[in-house]
């Protein structure tokens, strides 16, 4: 589990999804782009949350490793999204669109 500080509040946060929500907040700061995600949570209280992150250049975040006895959030959802959205950033627009094309052939009007 890790402890992730966002808007100065800690938030416990599986491992996985920890990991994911800070590449993907820095994927979309390379890219100048922007998105909110919903993450499951544990409080500072221990209390099950749903937070929502929005991930843009601005996004300030930490997260360190927590010890924790408590069971992780439950986020294969959030975990789902963000890794298809990564993926989608990670593609050139004409493979995004299926087209077998390679960039090389595209002509500049395309692109624009």
């Amino acid at each position: 589990m890790k402890l992730v500080t966002y808007a100065n509040t800690p938030l416990l946060i599986g491992d996985e999804a920890a990991d994911l929500l800070l590449r993907f907040a820095a994927s979309l700061a390379n890219l100048g782009r922007a998105d909110v995600v919903v993450v499951k949570a544990l409080g500072t209280q221990g209390e099950s949350i749903d937070v929502t992150f929005l991930l843009d250049a601005g996004s300030v975040m930490l997260s360190k490793q927590a010890d924790s006895e408590l069971a992780e959030p439950e986020n294969s959802t959030a975990v789902a999204y963000m890794r298809d959205r990564m993926h989608a950033l990670e593609q050139p627009l004409h493979v995004r669109q299926g087209a077998a094309v390679k960039t090389d052939d595209v002509s500049q009007s395309f692109l624009d």
